[in-house]
């Protein structure tokens, strides 16, 4: 379990980069990039956890 534990870490801490970005993009297509990004680690890290259960 602990693969599992480091993924669902790993895709956390990507989906929180990944918002930093968008905060920080210069356009609104990068934006939209950078929050679809977040929101796919999000879905992944959620799955994960709910795996752990």
């Amino acid at each position: 379990m602990h693969g599992l534990e480091a993924l669902v870490a790993f895709n956390d801490r990507r989906a929180s980069e990944e918002r930093e970005r968008a905060e920080r993009a210069a356009n609104s297509r990068d934006r939209a990039l950078h929050l679809e990004m977040a929101s796919i680690f999000e879905r992944r890290a959620d799955i994960r956890k709910r795996l752990l259960q």
